[in-house]
């Protein structure tokens, strides 16, 4: 899999993770409520992903995914 992954869960939380996972079934065995994940390379796709998808503005998809930058083995809760 890629360097950082979105994880979306039936409780609809968006959570994006720089853990580095084998494939999407070791996701859904560490999220009870895994519904499905996306992954990317960079934190530039997150960005682009995140403006096509969520309409967002660059410097809101910037500052969601900034706080990853830099951290290895740690996720974090994406709050639109």
């Amino acid at each position: 899999m890629k360097r950082y992954n979105i994880i979306f869960t039936r409780d609809s939380k968006v959570l994006l993770s720089s853990k580095k996972y084998k494939d999407w079934k070791e996701i859904q065995d560490m999220y009870e409520n895994y519904m499905t994940s996306l992954d990317f390379d960079t934190l530039d796709e997150i960005s682009d992903y995140l403006i096509s998808e969520y309409k967002l503005s660059g410097e809101k998809a910037d500052n969601l995914v900034k706080p990853i930058n830099g951290l290895i083995n740690k996720t974090i809760e994406l709050n639109f």
